[in-house]
């Protein structure tokens, strides 16, 4: 087959639709059979593949890793449940904090099975926060390293009774 063949029916194609379409209308793709000049790149890669040494990766540079951010929940009272961060590596510390708008306990009781034993409640694992004059309550609780990833419900009792709010925390495999 004519090498010139493909560029001599592209031009014929564009000759026949000015002649036919006028000269109002979308002018014909200019062809050339003239190669474009490589790149940089492409002589990059040519000098790799001629010489047989590979061309570098250009350098990386790791991101600074940023924590995740708390995940928190307000009930209708306004009570509230936070956990900081939100997303942890087993073997990590999270800190649990909220806030009591009714002032009415001296500590809560804070369950979820992402948290280390021996303390539970109605078989869920738990810890005890104080709660201060202000109705702030915190504490911060180590995930055990074994813990299977995944996300783990966290919840607040309080003085008997159900706090009314709700977080997941997220735990991911160990570093």
């Amino acid at each position: 087959m004519n090498p010139l063949l493909p560029i001599t029916l592209a031009a014929a194609l564009g000759a026949l639709c000015l002649a036919s379409c006028g000269p109002d209308t979308v002018s014909a793709p200019t062809v050339s059979s003239t190669p474009a000049p490589p790149t940089a790149t492409a002589a990059a890669t040519a000098t790799a593949k001629t010489t047989g040494s590979p061309t570098p990766p250009p350098p990386t540079t790791a991101a600074p890793s940023t924590p995740a951010p708390p995940i928190s929940a307000t009930g209708p009272i306004g009570q509230t449940l936070t956990v900081d961060p939100g997303t942890v590596p087993a073997g990590s510390v999270v800190r649990v904090s909220g806030y009591d708008p009714g002032k009415s306990c001296s500590s809560m009781t804070i369950l979820s099975n992402a948290f280390p034993g021996p303390q539970e409640f109605a078989g869920v694992h738990a810890v005890t926060a104080p709660v201060d004059a202000t109705g702030h309550f915190a504490v911060s609780v180590t995930i055990p390293a074994p813990t299977a990833p995944g996300g783990y419900p966290v919840t607040v009792r309080a003085c008997g009774g159900n706090f009314g709010v709700q977080v997941t925390l997220t735990v991911t495999a160990p570093h």
